[in-house]
């Protein structure tokens, strides 16, 4: 055998050996759930600290309309609603139940929206959720917030810029 075929044979031969077994001095990093990352070095795993991952919204586009879906948790803690409706100043009541009352308005979504955050800071509440998002011409937002013991949501949502603004408290 010539030189020059022992040595590409010695390549050949040890790269089919380092590819089929597992390299113990290299890092392998393996997602075992969202948000926990372990990485592994020879037989010993320890936790890594992983970024936090960011809120993303998400729109899609049905009949050339936007639909925005925002899913909070209305049960913060052991939270009773609030007795206490703070109504936006140029709002109308178009509905009530037992569980929301619905306003509208002509103001931009976000005029409300802002208002709204302002006023519960002001009367002391601490705003727990607070999701805004726009799709297109489409805005959406919730607050919740609690105030010893009581608990307000309010979702602002106006479908374009030409609609009005609708405003439920619960």
């Amino acid at each position: 055998m010539s030189f020059l075929n022992v040595i590409a044979l010695v390549v050949i031969v040890g790269y089919v050996v380092i590819s089929k077994t597992p390299n113990m001095f290299r890092n392998k990093t393996r997602v075992v759930s969202p948000g926990q990352v372990i990485s592994e070095q020879s037989s010993r795993m320890t936790p890594v600290p992983s970024a936090t991952p960011k809120p993303t919204s998400t729109s899609v586009n049905i009949d050339q309309k936007s639909r925005i879906d925002i899913d909070v948790d209305t049960n913060i803690g052991k939270s009773i609603i609030s007795l206490e409706k703070i109504i936006y100043p140029q709002a109308v009541q178009i509905s009530t139940t037992a569980e929301k009352d619905i306003y509208q308005t002509q103001d931009a979504g976000e005029t409300v929206y802002n208002w709204y955050q302002q006023e519960l800071l002001n009367r002391g509440f601490q705003i727990r959720n607070n999701v805004k998002t726009r799709a297109n011409d489409k805005f959406m937002a919730v607050l919740q917030a609690i105030l010893e013991g009581s608990m307000i949501k309010v979702t602002v949502d106006q479908e374009s810029l030409a609609a009005k603004t609708v405003i439920t408290l619960e």
